[in-house]
């Protein structure tokens, strides 16, 4: 289906960050994540915590004790995980200038049953932020979008809100990247064909 009209004139993108990401429709968006991120923190610490206890109280080869010390450890888990998740999001945004590329073939194996090592590649993008720290964008075999997105010298800024990145230079580009769910978009698109929300432009 075609995006729908964005009341927003096409015009030519030139360089510069976009103001969008102080819009209301995007401050909106930013404030649903966050929310849908605390209902999924909940969620997950509690399905272990209230799960494991219940399995040890109908499956006979699970002990009562056992499945709650289980349950305990796997919420607790998934609490700080999703709690630091959260911090992250909340975090300021930040500016900095693609420093190196690199990709390298690595291996792994995917269980301790099997004897073969599985080889993927893996794509790194670092990033020299404004106060002298590194980033990495590390992907793996075919989602290395912003591997092949970004090239080396352009300046990005990174959105905690999403954990998207948005190039400062996007005049030459025929596609953009939604800030807001990552969907790869035409440059002529004003609006995410998937999300239908305002694209930093």
């Amino acid at each position: 289906m075609p995006a729908p009209e964005s009341g927003f004139p096409n015009f030519p993108v030139r360089a510069g960050f976009s103001g969008y990401c102080n819009h209301p429709e995007i401050l909106e968006a930013a404030r649903k994540n966050r929310k849908t991120g605390i209902g999924c923190l909940w969620v997950l610490t509690l399905v272990p915590l209230i799960g494991f206890p219940v399995a040890g109280l109908l499956v006979e080869d699970l002990p009562f004790t056992e499945a709650v010390v289980i349950g305990v450890g796997i919420a607790l888990v998934m609490f700080i995980v999703n709690l630091f998740a959260l911090r992250r999001a909340s975090r300021p945004m930040w500016e900095g200038v693609v420093e190196d590329k690199t990709r390298k073939e690595r291996s792994e194996r995917r269980s301790s049953e099997d004897s073969n090592d599985s080889t993927y590649i893996e794509y790194t993008t670092v990033i020299r932020t404004q106060d002298g720290k590194k980033k990495t964008i590390v992907e793996k075999d075919s989602g290395n979008h912003m591997y092949d997105y970004l090239s080396v010298g352009d300046r990005v800024r990174y959105h905690p809100a999403f954990g998207t990145y948005e190039k400062y230079d996007k005049s030459k580009d025929r596609i953009i990247y939604c800030n807001v769910c990552s969907m790869m978009n035409p440059i002529k698109n004003d609006r995410c064909k998937r999300c239908d929300n305002l694209l930093f432009k």
